[in-house]
């Protein structure tokens, strides 16, 4: 069954309404399924604005999915799973359905590595319910894929229960936020100086240019965390970036807000951002266009930058038929602003996922040379990056957007581990790349501290 409605429900106050005709929907659904049997069930219907992620917060269900697009423009959140993908293999399988039924959007995300190492870890979520405000509509989805080998009853009792689940947004207001008790760094300072002094050493032993340290900032709380309401506070105060959040445990999950777009594609269509070279917000107008134009002139991020964008260049050159970088500029964010460009162009009959194995990690995150930088890497920054610096994004049978895992938060009980990097190039100093570091956790230490 594939079908929608025109009524349109409010999600806080006509959710048992909306329940109801779900639940007629998937009866008749199960009723005709011997006579005629249908792989899909898919059921939509226009629903009142609402904030998407107090929406995620009433629930109950352990998996909650929310993604937005940096024009904040398009947004989806997903409750439940109707499929997951545990590799990538398994998400390729699945393409000929998303071809068939474009509608249907997967979560997904990489750890650090994909591509490069074996251990990187890929996971894809098919949501079961899932709520999407875009093109000027906001819309509920109901979308289940139905096993032959399965018994029916069965599959039909447990999705009535999963409907029966849905909660109504229960405020209009995020949770009042608990503020840290206490604030650690892992590398502490004098650590860092020594990692950097260390990959200063790579570069005239080796044929290194760049390579990207991060830090680990450990914030501790008398009491749970929501990561829902982080992020709504947050989108209040921040534009112009990607946001992804994943909470697929009960108090565990893991919340970016990266500027940074790997790359997008519509049909044949692509872009990408080369992002690389910081320096943090003026307080005064005058304080932030004198640190703008430092960041211009200054031959250490430019050549950092430049880095970035050869890199990018160099590993779509196999799978585009036109490439253009646009002119160099500088991108203001909330905290901090960046050397920025955009390349465009149109790539060939290339799948999704070899370029997303050739791109990542980019050397925004990673290092130039990439497999040797990397190597130095692992043996130099002491902790296992997991999912910072990898890659979160939306597909369909149409479209992909893949945004780089950047400025990220991961919730463990009552501990948020806040992750940042710096480029490292010849010509940095500990001192300033340690600042940078400082600069680009401030949008959560702002609301946390």
């Amino acid at each position: 069954m594939i079908g929608s409605v025109k009524k349109k429900y409010c999600l806080q106050t006509q959710l048992t309404d909306l329940q109801t005709e779900l639940f007629a929907a998937v009866d008749t659904f199960f009723s005709d399924i011997r006579s005629s049997f249908k792989p899909l069930f898919y059921f939509s219907c226009p629903v009142l604005e609402s904030s998407l992620l107090l929406w995620l917060d009433a629930q109950v269900m352990k998996d909650r999915l929310y993604w937005q697009h940096r024009d904040g423009l398009q947004c989806l959140a997903g409750v439940g799973v109707a499929k997951s993908f545990d590799d990538l293999t398994a998400l390729e399988s699945f393409y000929p359905v998303l071809k068939e039924y474009p509608f249907l959007k997967v979560f997904f995300r990489t750890e650090f590595g994909f591509g490069h190492c074996d251990q990187a870890a890929f996971e894809g979520v098919l949501p079961l319910f899932s709520v999407s405000d875009g093109d000027g509509e906001c819309r509920f989805c109901c979308q289940f894929l139905v096993d032959e080998k399965q018994d029916y009853l069965k599959q039909h009792q447990w999705v009535t229960e999963q409907i029966g689940r849905l909660l109504p947004v229960n405020s209009l207001m995020p949770h009042v936020l608990p503020r840290a008790e206490m604030l650690s760094h892992f590398p502490e300072f004098d650590q860092w100086n020594t990692q950097v002094s260390s990959v200063m050493k790579s570069f005239s032993e080796a044929s290194l240019k760049k390579i990207v340290l991060s830090r680990k900032t450990t914030l501790s709380f008398s009491c749970c965390l929501s990561l829902f309401s982080l992020a709504s506070l947050l989108l209040s105060q921040t534009s112009q970036v990607f946001v992804s959040l994943w909470q697929r445990e009960q108090s565990k999950g893991v919340l970016c807000f990266s500027p940074e777009l790997l790359f997008e594609r519509h049909g044949l269509q692509f872009c990408c951002d080369v992002m690389a070279g910081t320096r943090s917000r003026g307080a005064s107008f005058d304080e932030d266009a004198a640190l703008e134009e430092a960041l211009l002139q200054s031959e250490k991020d430019v050549y950092e930058h430049s880095l970035v964008r050869e890199g990018l260049m160099d590993s779509l050159r196999p799978f585009v038929t036109r490439c253009e970088a646009l002119p160099m500029m500088v991108k203001k964010m909330s905290h901090v602003q960046h050397l920025y460009q955009l390349i465009t162009g149109q790539l060939t009959e290339v799948d999704d996922w070899t370029l997303l194995q050739c791109l990542s990690p980019s050397a925004a995150v990673g290092a130039v040379p990439k497999n040797e930088g990397l190597a130095v890497l692992s043996a130099i920054e002491g902790f296992d990056r997991s999912w910072y610096a990898g890659c979160f994004g939306v597909l369909d049978g149409q479209s992909m957007s893949v945004a780089v895992s950047i400025r990220m938060a991961v919730l463990t009980a009552r501990k948020l581990i806040l992750h940042a990097g710096a480029g490292i190039v010849p010509g940095s100093v500990a001192e300033d790349e340690w600042e940078e570091l400082n600069s680009k956790i401030k949008i959560f230490l702002r609301v946390l501290t």
